[in-house]
């Protein structure tokens, strides 16, 4: 879904064809790219996530000894804001360098098509701003500091937001 998310306007007649022209440029494994970041990012965001929302309701449970019902919908509600908060703020830095890395597999159009007969051809060499996740990770923090992890992290709160509310 990444390649296509950011690939240039016509670049791909759809899902199907991204995937025949990925495997068929960057092999099976080409499918995959990425996927070590995204699993990175998704631990500690499940594990922040629950543990802080299963710590609130405990407390709750303590703090209310004769509820035979736990806590209202309400409050669980505002338990999962704000442990689904915590978590993206753990796991945010890796989405952004999956994104970073995404794009820059696309940046200049990565495939390269012979208009004579529409064929793949190998593309022009290119210098790659990034040589993997941890470069990505130490180019951003050094060219824009810790807050250069989290650019566009308010819009992914606002995106967010009716997930939250439904997941607890």
């Amino acid at each position: 879904g990444g390649r296509l998310a950011v690939a240039k306007s016509g670049e791909f007649e759809g899902i199907f064809d991204c995937i025949a022209k990925t495997v068929q440029y960057g092999g099976f494994w080409g499918l995959y790219k990425g996927l070590g970041t995204s699993i990175l990012g998704v631990i500690p965001y499940a594990g922040v996530d629950l543990g802080i929302f299963y710590t609130l309701k405990s407390q709750w449970v303590k703090s209310h000894p004769d509820s035979t019902q736990g806590p209202d919908v309400l409050t669980l509600l505002l338990y999962g804001a704000v442990s689904s908060t915590f978590g993206q703020l753990v796991a945010y830095p890796f989405q952004l360098i999956r994104t970073k890395l995404q794009a820059q597999g696309v940046r200049g159009s990565n495939i390269c098509y012979d208009a004579g007969t529409g064929h793949i051809v190998a593309p022009p060499p290119r210098q790659n701003e990034y040589n993997g996740m941890v470069d990505c990770f130490r180019k951003t923090v050094q060219q824009q500091g810790i807050k250069g992890l989290y650019r566009g992290l308010g819009p992914n709160f606002l995106k967010a937001l009716p997930s939250i509310a439904i997941s607890y």
